[in-house]
């Protein structure tokens, strides 16, 4: 179902409300659908979409949530939060290197 959202583009935007709760269950599939729908919706449609991805990103440092929240909003931290847990790398503790 979300990839048939997915592709009627703005006229998805009704389901919002319903691909959003879907992230906490589905997040990979809810948070690819909810970036391909609100690329071209209107801009409260898209604010309620960057409302609901950091949340499922930070808490279950999914990529799928953390690459559609950077889409829609250039926020690359948890890409790389999600990108390190998921390869099993530990976070740095700043972006210098040490010494």
């Amino acid at each position: 179902m979300t990839n048939l959202l997915a592709g009627w583009d703005a006229e998805a935007a009704p389901a919002l409300p319903e691909l959003c709760a879907a992230l906490q269950r589905f997040p990979g599939q809810a948070a690819r659908a909810i970036a391909a729908v609100v690329a071209v919706c209107a801009p409260a449609d898209r604010a309620r979409a960057v409302t609901s991805l950091p949340t499922v990103a930070a808490e279950q440092g999914d990529l799928a949530a953390a690459k559609a929240l950077y889409h829609l909003d250039g926020e690359i931290a948890p890409c790389c939060t999600a990108s390190n847990s998921s390869s099993g790398v530990a976070p740095a503790s700043s972006g210098r290197p040490p010494g």
